[in-house]
């Protein structure tokens, strides 16, 4: 691991592989790091060449600066990121979730830097939660604070129980009794778990509920303009299965998967048959 700072903030970044870096991989909000990959897919795509890293700005080991949680500043921070560490261009964007907007953004702002994207069930927008970050910042302060923790900690409860199986009784009961972020961390194990601990920063000491609640989805058009090739794959029973509907008919050069019996964590929870399906389709693309 490494710390590269690019755009005034220090970056966690990992490197993987051999000879240059081929992949770029960028996970998912909240409660999601680089880790996600580093402990599933990565291993096996670094055996094809070099792979990077890295936490995005307030998540895991990187810094958690005050401000900038726009998408702008999401994909700005890449570009500056593949400059800051010797990156040679076009590269493979692999965005997992929200991860999966940065890369889509990227490719439209910056074609020249992306050879390829591979989506993992990727958000378009925010719009399962949108309408509620609204009514947060349209609270008076004490009751803001009140909600942003009530909305934080529905995502603590969920990735703590798709990711420790010994945790799902703390989802069953944050769901019964619309838990806080304070009474998920009551919790022994989740109070140790530092996921949770970058979670109430980003929640209690940053503009992220803001700059999301200010984000639109992305427009056909902007979709339209990516020309590279796209492996979009989403789990079979995800919410985001309209998306994957989208995406077919305004891409340009798009092959879409579904994984069986999966939702939208399928990075979590199906690791194997994802590998298969991203190896397969490098191999046949060479992108």
């Amino acid at each position: 691991m490494a710390d590269v700072v690019a755009r005034g903030v220090r970056f966690n970044v990992v490197r993987m592989g051999e000879g240059p870096v081929r992949l770029v991989l960028i996970h998912g909000l909240v409660m999601d790091s680089h880790a996600s990959y580093y402990l599933s897919i990565a291993p096996a795509l670094a055996r094809r060449g070099g792979v990077l890293l890295y936490d995005l700005r307030g998540h895991g080991r990187s810094e958690q600066p005050p401000a900038g949680y726009t998408m702008g500043d999401m994909v700005d921070d890449l570009i500056a990121l593949l400059g800051a560490c010797d990156v040679i261009a076009p590269v493979v964007l692999v965005g997992n979730s929200y991860g999966g907007q940065v890369a889509l953004r990227a490719a439209v702002a910056r074609p020249d830097l992306v050879r390829a994207l591979v989506l993992i069930d990727p958000q378009l927008g925010v719009p399962d939660f949108r309408q509620e970050l609204e009514e947060v910042l349209a609270a008076d302060p004490e009751e803001r604070d009140r909600m942003a923790y009530t909305l934080f900690g529905r995502w603590l409860a969920e990735h703590a129980a798709q990711r420790d199986p010994a945790a799902r009784d703390t989802q069953a009961h944050a769901a019964q009794r619309s838990a806080t972020i304070d009474e998920v961390i009551r919790h022994r194990k989740r109070r140790r778990s530092p996921g949770v601990r970058t979670a109430v920063g980003l929640a209690r000491d940053t503009s992220l509920i803001a700059d999301l609640a200010r984000e639109s989805a992305m427009g056909d058009d902007a979709i339209r303009r990516i020309a590279c090739p796209v492996l979009a794959v989403f789990g079979e029973k995800s919410d985001l299965r309209a998306d994957a509907d989208r995406l077919a008919c305004v891409m340009r050069d798009i092959e879409l998967s579904f994984v069986p019996g999966m939702g939208h964590t399928v990075l979590l929870e199906a690791p194997a048959p994802l590998k298969d399906i991203l190896l397969d389709w490098l191999a046949r693309r060479n992108p």
